[in-house]
């Protein structure tokens, strides 16, 4: 006998989980009762963090995975298969390199918008058919403040015009698949921290005196994601959120 799915655990998949805004996400939502599936190109970061999760008593999994390779799809969702019912897919893996555009060869523009933009697209269409199936649930992409036209002009942002177009990109298309997956029973949401997230890779970018005096905390941004996480048409869906106003003006 086939076994009945409303018995079964739903599942949340993190992409670049293994680190930053990912691993809290991950932890959040393990705490919130999701088996979790943690997705990084780094899988000893990916297993550690499953490792974090399944040591206060949840379920995950981890595995390496290249975002943009189609073909790695294939093993993320093999392990959601395996810990119960797909209902979430947080898109979170992403690159920020900076560089000045004299500098900038194709193949920086290529990888950029295959980690941010492409990435985003495999996992939504990837995954979608599984969650129509099951009976709905919801898409979270971060996004960022530097997809911005008004960003342009703040000297934090220079150096960061291509990750700032795959943002743009990646926004213009969340809000555009919105209503189409609305009648499915499935949201699609978008969170931009509003304010620089203090993870090892930021640090690693030196900002120096350009460094914001504005900063959020990875594992507040975690509490948003998770708040998204749950979200439902028709109301819940096809809205570009700030993390800094989470619990002010929304959530």
């Amino acid at each position: 006998m086939a076994e009945d799915s409303s018995t079964r655990s739903r599942v949340a998949i993190v992409t670049g989980g293994g680190s930053g805004i990912g691993r809290a996400a991950s932890l959040e939502l393990a705490r919130s009762s999701y088996a979790v599936v943690v997705a990084d190109l780094n899988a000893a970061s990916a297993h550690s963090v499953a490792a974090e999760i399944r040591a206060f008593g949840e379920v995950a999994s981890g595995v390496g995975c290249d975002v943009s390779c189609e073909d790695q799809w294939g093993k993320v969702l093999d392990q959601a298969a395996e810990l119960g019912v797909l209902e979430t897919l947080v898109s979170n893996a992403a690159i920020y390199p900076r560089m000045a555009f004299v500098d900038t060869r194709l193949d920086d523009f290529d990888r950029v918008m295959a980690v941010n933009l492409r990435g985003a697209f495999l996992g939504v269409s990837r995954c979608l058919p599984i969650i129509r199936d099951g009976g709905g649930g919801s898409f979270v992409l971060l996004t960022s403040g530097s997809g911005q036209i008004a960003a342009v002009g703040n000297p934090m942002q220079r150096g960061f015009s291509l990750y700032g177009a795959s943002k743009a990109a990646l926004d213009r298309w969340a809000l555009g698949i919105a209503p189409e997956l609305a009648p499915l029973g499935v949201a699609v949401n978008l969170l931009c921290p509003g304010a620089v997230v203090l993870t090892e890779g930021v640090v690693r970018l030196q900002l120096g005196e350009e460094a914001p005096s504005e900063t959020i905390s990875a594992e507040r941004m975690a509490g948003a994601i998770g708040y998204l996480a749950k979200s439902r048409p028709p109301a819940g869906t096809g809205g570009r959120y700030v993390a800094t106003e989470f619990g002010r003006t929304w959530g």
